[in-house]
């Protein structure tokens, strides 16, 4: 199983249908995590880390949650109005954008020149008491060419403090999903 060979004791995956989706999510024993709910579309899961932070909610969603017509480039133009929808649901929810670095665009259909497509569909969104909670947390859209998804992990600081050389939890978007494992910064 790839979560044995990717070196995770648990985990919970969807498969893809053809080319398309395929969405995981990879843990190990230090972590609690309660599976909610799952689709081809997406996993949800609740994630307790300890008494400190409590129990949060956890959502890998994989198709198209592009929030504006800049995260794209190339191929025909989205709809303005779907988009602005899209964006209001995110925004009454309380769920904001975890700011990252790296790459503008999350996926690429792997053409070149007229042909190629560029958009941003994976991204870290949160609420603003999970946002308070981790203020130095961070999310960095990695260049990898081994799928046609950037890697993007998040990386929380545990210790509510501006971080310097600590180990972090790190969640990793993936090109079929969400993994988790622990990393020294």
């Amino acid at each position: 199983m790839a979560k044995d060979r990717l070196g995770y004791s648990r985990g919970v995956h969807v498969d893809c249908i053809g080319r398309s989706g395929g969405l995981a999510l990879l843990w190990n024993d230090d972590l609690d995590v309660s599976l909610m709910s799952y689709s081809c579309h997406h996993i949800d899961v609740t994630v307790k880390l300890n008494e400190k932070f409590g129990e949060w909610w956890l959502s890998r969603i994989y198709g198209w949650p592009m929030f504006y017509s800049y995260e794209k480039r190339g191929g025909g133009l989205k709809n303005q109005t779907i988009l602005e929808i899209f964006r209001e649901t995110f925004n009454t929810c309380d769920l904001w954008e975890i700011e990252f670095k790296g790459n503008d665009f999350t996926w690429w259909n792997d053409r070149e020149g007229d042909d190629s497509i560029e958009e941003r569909l994976d991204r870290f969104m949160a609420n603003s008491d999970w946002q308070a909670s981790f203020l130095w947390a961070d999310v960095i859209h990695i260049d990898d060419d081994l799928s046609d998804h950037l890697p993007i992990p998040l990386r929380l600081n545990l210790n509510g403090r501006e971080p310097k050389k600590k180990r972090k939890k790190w969640f990793f978007l993936r090109t079929c999903g969400l993994m988790t494992r622990d990393v020294k910064s």
